[in-house]
């Protein structure tokens, strides 16, 4: 039981760091495109 809620809080826990992770990589690149496309 316990083993479940710990290994879900920690994928929950990954799954968050990637996005974040992901949404700073991504956010910058897409504005470039943006004012390279305007």
């Amino acid at each position: 039981m316990w083993l479940t809620v710990i290994g879900f809080a920690i994928g929950w826990i990954i799954a968050k760091i990637i996005k974040l992770i992901w949404a700073v990589i991504t956010d910058p690149i897409r504005c470039l495109w943006q004012l390279l496309t305007r």
